[in-house]
């Protein structure tokens, strides 16, 4: 579909790998449920990830 994003192409017998920023998992592991929740509300509505967005959702 035009204009929308696409991962590589799947290749037959590989496993898919991910690469996750380590700021992502410390904002979407934190012990406040409200402040991990803002995060993954941002993320999910995200095309790219942008740091600074998720940091800020993190924040309130």
């Amino acid at each position: 579909m035009p204009g929308r994003a696409r991962g590589p192409a799947p290749r037959p017998h590989s496993l898919a790998l991910a690469v996750v920023p380590r700021v992502l998992t410390d904002l979407l592991s934190d012990q406040d449920p409200a402040a991990s929740g803002r995060v993954m509300k941002a993320m999910l509505g995200m095309g790219k990830l942008d740091i600074q967005a998720l940091r800020e959702a993190h924040a309130g």
